[in-house]
């Protein structure tokens, strides 16, 4: 078990011991830019319970102040799988969550919030997004997502698709939304009914200070046609396997 392992574990172990007999045991994990926003206000929604974001990376500083986690919260935190943090999660029957969206959306929405003024990681010289976008594939970009979507593999953890909770304002249909959202309830016990499902929808759009764009296919108007050739070379394997291709015919 390495460092950052034995650090995440630490932190599980105190915010079990903390819980009471009657909540519901449920941690989100999320991809940074896939949606997080809509996932943690939507729980926050079902249960009442407050969102705590504990982080990306994860040392003994960061996790001593949850040692006394309140049990009128819940965690969450930008975790790749990993088969310790897992095993624990299994060992208390954790249910889990994650959100993730179409890999060339998440992509865009990448360049976009790391090209802002002052938080640029992109050569100065790069001033075309379609440069930064080439750059960003040919990094080990795709393989981070990879690590994430391996909690897909895991039958107690709610994987939700970002194009299916985001709803009409996203580019989806309302129908998918009330659909996904009851989903994420029923996972932890909470069997909403349709209007109850339709409240939390008209609540869940926009006002955080990550939000962007928030809509589905915007890659569409951002990739360029040596973008798409190497996103075919080496993600279509991925978008197809998370459903949003069926095959290099995009």
């Amino acid at each position: 078990m390495n460092f950052n392992s034995l650090s995440i574990y630490l932190f599980l172990l105190f915010y079990f011991n903390t819980l009471k007999a009657n909540d519901s045991l449920f941690f989100v994990t999320t991809i940074p830019k896939c949606g997080s926003h809509l996932i943690i206000k939507c729980l926050n929604l079902i249960t009442k319970k407050h969102p705590m974001f504990i982080g990306d990376y994860f040392t003994v500083d960061q996790i001593m102040p949850f040692v006394n986690f309140p049990s009128d919260k819940f965690a969450w935190g930008h975790f790749m799988y990993s088969d310790d943090i897992n095993s624990f999660f299994k060992k208390y029957n954790f249910k889990k969550f994650l959100i993730y969206r179409d890999p060339r959306d998440w992509l865009v929405s990448y360049v976009c919030w790391y090209s802002r003024p002052g938080e640029n990681m992109f050569n100065n010289t790069l001033t075309n997004f379609a440069q930064k976008l080439d750059l960003l594939l040919q990094s080990d970009i795709l393989k981070v997502y990879e690590k994430y979507i391996e909690w897909m593999n895991d039958n107690q953890c709610c994987c939700i698709k970002f194009e299916d909770l985001v709803g009409p304002q996203g580019g989806s249909t309302k129908e998918q939304q009330i659909s996904s959202i009851k989903v994420i309830g029923s996972h932890i016990g909470y069997n909403l009914s349709d209007s109850e499902a339709q409240n939390i929808a008209d609540k869940l759009w926009g006002n955080t200070l990550t939000f962007r764009e928030g809509k589905k296919g915007s890659w569409i108007r951002y990739f360029s046609p040596q973008n798409i050739t190497l996103m075919k070379k080496l993600g279509n394997d991925l978008l197809i396997r998370l459903g949003y291709e069926q095959s290099l015919r995009w």
